[in-house]
């Protein structure tokens, strides 16, 4: 709901807020300003990623009505194509909540609505498909690790953990957002070097006076250290698979290059934790570069939701192939059998 009441709101509970202030209800943003650019510039590259996530998902959704025709790893691809769905959302959702508020061109508006719940749900769904998105890395990690520990039993498994893992997913952000049920959205001004004019939404209110800061702090740390973990045991698989490989049974080329294309995501996947950790400690340590990393911050998150997609799609060997042929790799284990060494071969979709 919108007021033209210039009441100002309290100092204390709203800080910096722009609701009530006659200077920014008549506020008008130059269109060369900065800020305004820096918000154009994503939509260069996030329509071409959008119809390159679209092809991910047509993919694996091709690969459930007809799997002799696209044999892929499904349950890759589908940790995969939810990651990506979840850090698209991420992106519009952070993008109404920062870069478009900054570019001044909603500020007059702004200064007429009062704090209420439609803007706290901009702050909410930012953060709640971030924690979301957060875990499919360590998932992917995860699901590649059982297919090389188990290559004969490693469907049956990961179908079992992703029916658990996918709901849970989708619950999980609500223990570290839940305490903003209760709280109220509003715009504030930015700070430098952000100009005058330049808001942002923010909430007031929250219960327990709980600050989301610390909660994100923390998942950013465990996942990323879950991640690396996964990823330090997988490495060491891989090798071992590769040495045993060599010995007996060589994979193909294009096994090869799944496996590069899947490494090479996954590591693309985990770059932006860096990013999340270090805004979320200069912010707690050393506010007066806040809003400094505010303005590199976006362009950090969008490294998960662009650069992973287009790895990938430029790297499987699915995307760029035709002739139906099946994408798979030879997992070779080591075993005694009487007294006799046996090299049990599986193959498996990747």
């Amino acid at each position: 709901m919108s007021y033209t009441s210039n009441t100002s709101l309290s100092s204390s509970a709203f800080p910096q807020a722009v609701y009530g202030n006659e200077t920014y209800q008549n506020y008008s943003p130059p269109w060369n300003s900065w800020p305004i650019i820096i918000a154009v510039v994503p939509i260069f590259y996030m329509i071409p990623t959008l119809f390159v996530i679209i092809r991910i998902i047509y993919v694996y959704c091709k690969s459930l009505v007809s799997s002799k025709h696209v044999p892929i790893n499904q349950h890759i691809f589908l940790v995969l194509s939810l990651a990506q769905i979840l850090s698209f959302l991420f992106f519009i959702a952070d993008y109404m909540m920062l870069r478009l508020p900054a570019t001044g061109l909603f500020t007059a508006y702004c200064a007429t609505v009062y704090p209420n719940q439609a803007l706290k749900l901009i702050f909410f769904f930012t953060f709640y498909f971030n924690y979301s998105a957060m875990i499919f890395p360590f998932l992917l990690c995860l699901l590649r690790l059982i297919l090389m520990i188990f290559p004969n039993t490693h469907s049956k498994i990961n179908s079992t953990l992703l029916a658990i893992s996918v709901p849970v997913t989708l619950i999980y952000p609500i223990c570290f957002t839940f305490f903003l049920i209760p709280a109220v959205g509003y715009c504030r001004q930015l700070g430098g070097p952000y100009p005058f004019g330049s808001v942002s939404i923010y909430y007031s209110g929250g219960a327990f006076g709980m600050r989301n800061s610390i909660f994100h702090l923390i998942n950013t740390v465990f996942w990323m250290v879950a991640c690396l973990v996964v990823n330090v045991i997988l490495f060491f698989k891989l090798r071992s698979a590769i040495l045993a490989a060599t010995q007996g049974t060589s994979k193909s080329s294009r096994s090869r290059k799944a496996e590069i294309s899947l490494t090479a995501t996954t590591v693309a996947m985990i770059m932006p934790y860096l990013t999340y950790c270090i805004f979320t400690i200069l912010y707690l340590q050393v506010p007066a570069y806040t809003y400094y990393m505010m303005i590199l911050r976006p362009f950090g998150n969008d490294c998960e939701t662009v650069i992973v997609p287009w790895i990938f799609y430029l790297t499987h060997p699915v995307f760029k192939n035709r002739d139906g042929s099946v994408i798979s790799v030879t997992v070779i284990n080591s075993s005694s059998h009487r007294g006799r060494s046996v090299m049990p071969v599986s193959k498996i979709n990747l």
